[in-house]
């Protein structure tokens, strides 16, 4: 393979020898390497050559080449390419994204040996010498931005090792200073913090990837194309805004109490303020997080706005000579009942209500009688993990209390947003985009802007990695917690998916007993969540057994349903990873590989690769290869960590009838099960994997089907999609992932519908046939053909299961012997998807 060094002083290796060649010869490689596209010879000689003889001089040159040992031009040809061709300048763009000791990092950096391209200055006409000066101009770009991110990483884990030698590096080569820039992006996130209601912002331009072809002269000599229009962000919630409107009417009647609760970043605040601004309801805002003698001064402070000027003396004394608490209560409650306003209190962040703010809340409830109040409670967690809200809404006779919950954000609002954006994307890029997006952001609008900020195109966002407001969001609430859990808790966040007792005490190598206290404080604090036990989900949707629509448990004291734990979210577990030095999370791979050989050795294989044990990685593997049954495809798949997934190729089907057009009515709340998320949203059943890396869990549904003829066939007929699809083989699961899996129970049979090429394997002591014409980004429709031994085994149930990592699956319609089987509750449509007519 031919290496071309860019980063100093221009030349060329071939197989780890040099080879000796002229200036000009580098200077002709390095520009086909660059530009990728074959070129004329003659327009080769006028651009290196400013001189009559240029023609000859190039096939001089070229001989030279040939007699130097590279054999990469044809001799006859008139048009020159460089096809097998690789730079130091990609490698070392690849090692930016990876975990560096000193004496790596030192090693990487060692490679900016001086700036781009020198030696080729004045070489050539003056267009190549632009040329130069355009690639160099660049490639600094791009140097400056990989030495900046990884100052920045380095600077978050506390590395002042690290953060000097870029420093001094960068100071070495003339280039900005990363500190300087650190430090500039942090007053600037400072001064505008990240608006989850706001403008979106507008993407900054990025230069080309190292594997993208580099521009031409008159590419880079063009003016630039005009910045994005900023957009008014607005994702619909139809459902909550229903709730809510309906709500705050009933509230001009009589003072009406709500609970609106979501994850951080989900908006909540936002759509108070824009309902309240609809329909002129004055809003006055509360932190729950103060002391109650601070939130009776903030709200006589806000009353002031809004009362009568003759009751502000009042305000007035009640705020410079404060009397008894409870004395200062019933003076605010009687003012805010003279308001001639409508008033909306919103009392925020209800997980950190102090004890004594809960008898202030119940007294302004249960006095004000009068209609035109309302009073929000903002939280993070349903009233059964509050119990302070618990027993507030308790006191509060039914018809007056309200809890609603922000659910998923609909596919239909998330591709708005991004039709917007991205206004010249064909709609089926667009629609498969928004799937993803939600998949990987969980439905949470801070994390969904977040991941669309810096992306240039739609393809980047999903690969983009946390993003840092997240991260903040979720790091916030570390410092409520001990900080002797906390720190156990970033030992066990290096752990992937998720963990038993046995496993998180390896990685903390305490005992049992200590690790169990452990896990049950973390539990109680809500940062860690139990995994329920494996059981299949019916079908049409509806709500799970002993669980609310969001998947949360509605009974606090249920006993626990099992011995596996999982963290509340992705962005709280990277949030805590980041807190541990590099070498402590290297010395909990290392256990946690020693603790997972003899049961998953090829879970303990990927520990080994990520702790930097390449010997120990690759005997595990070939232990895990050979614990595989010898006909599972998972021989054929890969092992190592993947790198930035391919762009997918849709399979050309037909389009379904209406099924890229919004259709009217709310979706249904999101059930959560065995990690996966399903809702029904324009007409179909949707169904997107956990966020949380780790090794993929099975879900099973349910369908009910009419009892087949004793030895009939029968037909079964799937419109679905497929958006996302990643199985995960590098974690080295035991049993093959797949996107859709249909089987009879008891039937021996399951057809599988992955991406790749059909085969057959079998699983538990089930033939799995796998099926070919999946693909990703397109409406697909697929005709599987059960026989007599399999509709004869059945009982009147059909089983839908999905296991990968990543997942994002809309299953539009399930059609049995012509029969349209019912995916969720009955909802009033226009319109409905179903196979007929197909």
């Amino acid at each position: 393979m031919l290496t071309l060094h860019l980063l100093g002083h221009v030349h060329v290796t071939h197989g780890q020898r040099a080879v000796p060649i002229s200036a000009k010869a580098g200077a002709l490689i390095t520009y086909l390497a660059i530009e990728k596209l074959p070129q004329h010879r003659e327009r080769l000689a006028d651009l290196l050559w400013d001189t009559l003889e240029s023609r000859k001089n190039l096939r001089v040159e070229l001989a030279r080449i040939r007699s130097a040992g590279l054999d990469v031009f044809p001799s006859s040809s008139q048009l020159l390419h460089l096809d097998h061709v690789t730079s130091d300048f990609d490698a070392w763009c690849s090692d930016a994204h990876r975990d560096m000791n000193e004496r790596q990092l030192t090693g990487w950096l060692a490679t900016l040996r001086g700036l781009p391209f020198t030696g080729l200055e004045d070489l050539g006409s003056s267009t190549f010498q632009t040329w130069v000066d355009q690639q160099r101009w660049l490639m600094i770009g791009q140097i400056e931005g990989h030495l900046r991110r990884a100052y920045w990483r380095h600077a978050r884990e506390g590395h002042a090792w690290a953060t000097r030698l870029i420093a001094e590096r960068a100071e070495a080569l003339g280039l900005d200073d990363p500190a300087q820039e650190a430090q500039a992006q942090t007053q600037a996130e400072a001064a505008a913090p990240f608006p989850v209601p706001g403008v979106f912002p507008a993407p900054s331009p990025v230069p080309a990837l190292p594997s993208s072809p580099a521009p031409t002269v008159e590419a880079a000599l063009s003016p630039a194309p005009a910045p994005r229009r900023a957009l008014t962000v607005h994702f619909e919630r139809p459902a909550e805004e229903r709730e809510l409107r309906r709500a705050l009417g009933q509230a001009e009647e009589q003072a009406r109490l709500i609970y609106l609760h979501g994850p951080a970043g989900s908006g909540k605040s936002y759509l108070l303020r824009r309902l309240a601004a609809q329909l002129d309801w004055a809003t006055v805002p509360v932190a729950c997080g103060r002391p109650a003698r601070l939130v009776v001064a903030g709200l006589a402070q806000a009353l002031l706005r809004l009362c009568d000027p003759a009751d502000a003396p009042t305000l007035n004394h009640l705020l410079l000579h404060p009397a008894g608490l409870e004395e200062d209560v019933v003076k605010v409650a009687h003012l805010l009942s003279g308001v001639r306003r409508r008033v909306l209190l919103v009392f925020d962040q209800a997980q950190d209500m102090a004890p004594d703010l809960h008898p202030l809340l119940e007294f302004l409830v249960e006095s004000c009688d009068e209609g035109g109040r309302a009073f929000v409670v903002l939280g993070r967690e349903p009233s059964a993990r509050v119990p302070l809200v618990r027993a507030l809404l308790r006191r509060v006779e039914r018809p007056r209390r309200l809890e609603l919950s922000l659910a998923l954000l609909p596919v239909a609002s998330v591709q708005q947003l991004l039709e917007a954006q991205f206004p010249f994307e064909p709609s089926g890029r667009v629609r498969a985009a928004a799937a993803r997006l939600l998949q990987r952001s969980e439905g949470n609008p801070l994390h969904l802007l977040s991941l669309l900020a810096d992306a240039p195109n739609l393809e980047s966002a999903h690969d983009a990695p946390m993003p840092q407001a997240v991260l903040d969001a979720c790091g916030a609430e570390l410092g409520r917690w001990p900080a002797r859990l906390v720190e156990a808790a970033a030992r066990l966040s290096v752990i992937c998916g998720g963990f038993d007792l046995a496993l998180a005490s390896a990685a903390l190598g305490e005992e049992t007993g200590v690790t169990a206290a452990l896990l049950h404080e973390a539990l109680e604090l809500r940062l860690l969540e139990e995994v329920g036990a494996q059981t299949p989900l019916p079908l049409p949707l509806g709500s799970v057994p002993g669980r609310s629509p969001e998947g949360q448990e509605a009974d606090p004291d249920r006993a626990p349903a099992g011995g596996r734990y999982l963290f509340r979210s992705e962005g709280l577990r990277l949030a805590l990873a980041l807190r541990l030095p590099r070498f402590v999370r290297q010395e909990v791979r290392c256990r946690l590989a020693a603790a997972l050989a003899g049961s998953a050795p090829g879970l303990a294989a990927y520990y080994a690769g990520r702790a930097g044990l390449p010997e120990e990685a690759a005997r595990l593997r070939g232990e895990y290869r050979r614990l595989l049954p010898h006909d599972s495809p998972l021989h054929h798949a890969p092992t190592d960590p993947p790198g930035t997934p391919p762009a997918p190729v849709p399979f050309p089907v037909s389009p379904a009838p209406g099924a890229d057009g919004p259709l009217p009515g709310p979706s249904d709340a999101p059930v959560v099960h065995q990690g996966y998320r399903l809702f029904h949203d324009r007409g179909g059943l949707n169904i997107l994997s956990s966020a949380r890396y780790g090794p993929a869990p099975t879900l099973t549904l349910r369908l009910p089907v009419p009892l087949a003829a004793p030895g009939q066939p029968a037909e079964l007929r799937l419109l679905w999609r497929l958006d996302l699809y990643r199985g995960g083989e590098e974690l080295g699961p035991t049993v093959p992932p797949f996107a859709l899996r249909v089987t009879v129970p008891g039937s021996g049979v399951a057809h599988v519908l992955r991406p790749g090429g059909p085969c057959l394997y079998r699983e538990e002591d089930a033939a799995q046939v796998a099926h070919a014409g999946v693909g990703l980004g397109a409406w697909m429709e697929h005709h599987l053909h059960l026989g007599p031994e399999e509709v004869g085994a059945g009982t009147g149930v059909l089983e839908l299961s999905v296991r990968a990592v990543d997942l994002a699956l809309t299953l539009a319609a399930v059609r049995w012997n012509g029969r349209d089987l019912p995916l969720a509750a009955p909802v009033t449509r226009p319109h409905s998807r179903t196979l007929a007519g197909l």
